[in-house]
């Protein structure tokens, strides 16, 4: 009789940050405002508290990755996931908010 395995929880495994480490970072200024190819994420708990995503994308024709901690983007991105839509063409943008606040979205 064998063992059934139990899975483990994404959560649980010591990743870090490094989810991609064939693929270059890129910080989130040096693609702000330009086409990117949104490919794949991985979800992560931030240090801060709530989480942030590690995304896979493609940048003028490279693939990359870098880090996004915008609640707008994330809940744009776990929705486009949800949808099966991935990959998806965007921009990271910055925009004002009502109050004045500038916080960062997806185009």
């Amino acid at each position: 009789m064998s063992e059934e395995k139990v899975p483990k929880k994404f959560s649980d495994l010591d990743l870090g940050t490094n989810l991609f480490p064939e693929v270059p970072k890129k910080d989130l200024k040096d693609i702000m405002d330009k086409e990117i190819i949104i490919k794949e994420f991985a979800e992560l708990p931030s240090d801060f508290g709530g989480t942030y995503l590690i995304v896979l994308a493609e940048f003028e024709g490279e693939d990359i990755t870098f880090p996004i901690g915008s609640k707008v983007v994330v809940s744009q991105l776990k929705k486009v996931k949800e949808m099966n839509e991935l990959p998806i063409e965007t921009k990271v943008t910055e925009q004002k908010s009502k109050d004045g606040r500038m916080y960062q979205t997806l185009s």
